[in-house]
């Protein structure tokens, strides 16, 4: 059983066929499951006055974000999937010039 075809005709309308402007958004999307998970184990943290987590809990989540986000983004942006993780390497990596110079732009 295969996809419907007017759902192959949605999909073939909607899709982004431009490669940087695909790598921008999965940089994007990666950044903003990273930034959610973080966000939300401190607040579950200071919300709840650490009954409810505490250091072990955020660090976990925050680690977990950052996992969810990489794998995310990394079909798509290539094997540097977060900007972050892409910067923290620019100095001992040779990275093509184009793509660290359109990571820098739009952070």
């Amino acid at each position: 059983m295969g996809v419907p075809k007017w759902q192959e005709n949605v999909m073939s309308i909607l899709r982004i066929r431009s490669q940087p402007v695909r790598e921008f958004l999965a940089e994007f999307m990666g950044t903003f499951i990273l930034i959610i998970f973080g966000d939300g184990s401190v607040a579950q943290s200071v919300l709840s006055r650490t009954a409810n987590g505490g250091f072990l809990s955020v660090n976990w989540a925050w680690g977990i974000g950052v996992t969810l986000g990489a794998h995310f983004a990394s079909g798509i942006s290539g094997k540097y999937a977060l900007s972050q993780i892409q910067h923290s390497l620019l100095n001992g990596i040779d990275l093509l010039q184009r793509r660290a110079i359109f990571t820098c732009t739009f952070m």
